[in-house]
């Protein structure tokens, strides 16, 4: 177990931070949301059906009544930290034993800046949990068990990690049955897919009463919303400004192909497997991103198939560090090297600690923000429709995120909160419209007129009725019988 203990402690020292990070109010408040829909009546965002995010959801359940929303919350990734790097060490333990060259090795490499996001399409899983930090977990579980050649559990657990995020499940189940079917067989792959089948049965039926009972009509249009909204992870060669950010990240992801094949062959067999799922987890995005030209291709990016580039990293990462602990364990000058990377890892901790952590004691939280909140609490009830007029839906600006849940009010519009139910997005994509016209003429206040808005938030003078100011943020009231008595 201490190795379960380093690794996690030095996943923690790099990356827990004080306060909750943006994708982390989105998801957090839904798991809270569905624990007690009277905590927000009549959210439009937090009553996005869980789907395949039932088991965050059910995880997150009996801790809402224990603290507040930022306490819950920031324990739960200092577990999800914790957890991964943990997992990661005992991964490399069931390889190796690990040294402490290792350690600091994985410190400034696989947990630092340098390791933690994909070559390309930004996938990341050290990070605020979430659903899919807790999928990570459970298939890092999984892929333990597979290198003990435990491999029905392996197998079950990673039907568990697809209750928190089924295309994270479902991407490493791809790589580890490729890995069965090349090493064993067909017959032994097509046995482990059925465990995870078995494993999965439930969650279909969950999701065919719940989130399809509406049928594939309602979904027309939505995917175009939706894919057009996510290109970062899901079309990366079309953001914006980063196009050559992925393809340097593409050339990165080639080298770190050519490097296991290059080492598969002179490394033992734990070492080669890490390196053959690493080639997987390489050639498979690779296969889609050959097909990205192709129109016909543009609905499957749904399925978010570049996800796999941060698996090759980070098992890219485990193998070659490995290996090359092996080999400074034989060099004769190992003894000042170990005192220079003792120097290393506490100046580098020291620092990481004061940029997570201490800068952050008096600024984690936004003033401006909390008196903002604290002003509609006072004034509405909870569930009221707040609208931010100064929304850019063409960049997310997240400082009034938190908004909501600290308020415990309906935001009319969220350019992040993106919802993923078909029928919601349809909705959001009709508010995003209409906020992009009002992004182009502020003045054109008449087209909010026949929507269920209550209270406007802006930083502009406007012809309405002036209830509040919080810093730079001015309150209107565009209807009254919100206010509480």
């Amino acid at each position: 177990m201490i190795f379960f203990f380093i690794g996690g402690l030095l996943c923690v020292l790099n990356h827990f931070k004080l306060g909750i990070g943006t994708n982390q109010e989105i998801y957090m408040a839904l798991a809270k949301w569905w624990s007690d829909p009277s905590w927000i009546p009549g959210s439009f965002y937090f009553s996005d059906p869980p789907g395949t995010r039932i088991g965050f959801v059910a995880i997150m359940h009996p801790f809402w009544g224990l603290s507040s929303f930022e306490n819950v919350s920031m324990a739960a990734t200092f577990v999800n930290l914790f957890a991964l790097g943990g997992l990661l060490f005992l991964i490399a333990k069931e390889v190796t034993r690990p040294t402490f060259f290792f350690m600091v090795l994985m410190h400034l490499t696989l947990f630092s800046g340098l390791g933690d996001v994909s070559f390309y399409s930004g996938e990341w899983m050290f990070g605020g949990a979430e659903p899919k930090t807790f999928a990570y977990i459970f298939a890092l579980w999984g892929l333990l068990l597979f290198l003990k050649k435990k491999e029905t559990w392996a197998f079950l657990l990673l039907s568990i990690a697809a209750y928190f995020h089924v295309l994270i499940a479902g991407w490493i189940l791809l790589i580890l049955l490729l890995d069965t079917w090349y090493m064993e067989g067909f017959k032994k792959a097509f046995k482990h897919g059925l465990v995870f089948l078995a494993g999965v049965v439930p969650l279909f039926f969950y999701l065919l009463s719940s989130y399809f009972q509406k049928g594939v009509n309602s979904f027309a249009g939505a995917d175009e919303i939706f894919i057009s909204n996510l290109n970062n992870h899901l079309r990366p060669w079309l953001v914006a400004g980063r196009e050559d950010r992925f393809y340097f990240g593409l050339f990165y992801a080639f080298l770190g192909f050519t490097f296991a094949l290059y080492r598969l062959k002179k490394c033992d067999s734990k070492t080669a497997l890490l390196y053959r799922l690493s080639i997987y987890s390489f050639l498979v995005p690779a296969f889609f991103t050959l097909l990205a030209p192709w129109d016909w291709f543009t609905p499957f990016v749904k399925i978010f198939p570049f996800r796999l580039t941060l698996m090759q990293k980070v098992l890219l990462f485990l193998a070659a560090g490995l290996e090359l602990n092996q080999r400074i364990e034989k060099v004769s000058w190992r003894k000042p090297l170990y005192a220079t990377l003792a120097i290393v890892l506490l100046v580098t901790g020291g620092l990481r600690l004061n940029k997570n952590i201490f800068k952050r004691l008096e600024t984690y939280q936004d003033q401006t923000l909390l008196d903002l909140s604290k002003v509609i609490s006072l004034k509405y009830q909870p569930g009221t429709t707040v609208y931010y007029l100064d929304t850019n839906t063409e960049k997310s600006d997240d400082r009034l995120d938190p908004l909501s849940r600290m308020s415990r009010v309906n935001v009319y519009f969220v350019n992040k909160f993106l919802p993923f139910s078909p029928e919601k997005i349809l909705e959001w994509h009709r508010k995003q419209n209409l906020t992009r016209k009002l992004q182009e003429d502020p003045t054109k206040l008449d087209l909010l007129e026949n929507e269920n808005i209550d209270v406007i938030i802006s930083k502009r003078n406007l012809n309405l009725k002036l209830v509040g100011e919080s810093g730079e943020f001015k309150i209107y009231e565009k209807f009254s019988n919100r206010l509480k008595l």
